[in-house]
């Protein structure tokens, strides 16, 4: 009889005894639910070393209480002191391109720093996949609005991404159009119908209403007149 008891009681012992446990759904429910007060309870020094970890991460996830920030300050909260220090010290092409998308976010007109110093040699090391088409349009765009120009170093550095074939021509076709629409009193040729979607896209966002009326109307005149055999993605 007590030999019965014993095993019945075995597993509410083994329970007992078990240490805690932050297991991955643990972790999804906790960040779907995004309650701090939810993990108040646990203590992680009584958790293993992979669920402490993952109880260390679900915590900062949903900034619980005293816990350390996911992204390091300049992600977190980017400022223009922070970036513009980080372009002038940038020497990687990531870290080079990484600064000067902040700095056009943040509307600073030094973001052309992040390739300062970048020679018509170095487009031969470019990664391709850092397109800087559309992101240089932006800083030359505050540049301009700042009575600055972009130097002769890196119109050279941009001309050998061209002759390399790292230049979109898509891409470049939006840049050029976004840079001459921040003019103050752009030219109406300057956002014609185009079947490039990405300096349509430039076009909507930065040309001025009269212009895209005006765009509009040709590019709806020219589709009624083809309308049989037009196809949008050709």
């Amino acid at each position: 009889m007590r030999f019965s008891l014993l095993v019945l009681g075995l597993p509410s012992l083994v329970l007992w005894a078990a240490p805690p446990a932050f297991t991955a759904k643990n972790a999804l429910d906790a960040e779907w639910k995004r309650q701090p007060s939810a993990l108040a309870d646990i203590d992680p020094t009584r958790l293993s070393a992979p669920d402490r970890a993952r109880f260390e991460l679900a915590r900062r996830r949903i900034e619980g209480p005293d816990a350390p920030r996911l992204l390091p300050p300049e992600l977190d909260q980017p400022t223009v002191e922070a970036w513009e220090a980080k372009a002038v010290q940038a020497r990687t092409a990531q870290e080079r391109f990484e600064a000067l998308f902040f700095l056009n976010r943040l509307k600073s007109p030094q973001a052309l720093t992040a390739l300062k110093g970048l020679k018509a040699a170095d487009a031969a090391t470019w990664p391709t996949h850092l397109h800087l088409e559309m992101a240089v349009a932006a800083a030359q765009v505050n540049v301009q609005a700042m009575g600055g120009t972009v130097d002769d170093e890196l119109r050279g550095f941009l001309e050998a991404l061209k002759k390399a074939g790292k230049v979109d021509p898509m891409r470049e076709e939006a840049a050029r159009l976004r840079v001459r629409l921040a003019h103050p009193n752009p030219d109406p040729a300057s956002f014609l119908p185009t079947r490039n979607l990405l300096a349509l896209d430039v076009g909507l966002r930065y040309c001025p209403w009269e212009l895209r009326q005006k765009a509009h109307r040709a590019w709806l005149l020219e589709l009624l007149k083809t309308r049989e055999t037009w196809d949008p993605w050709t």
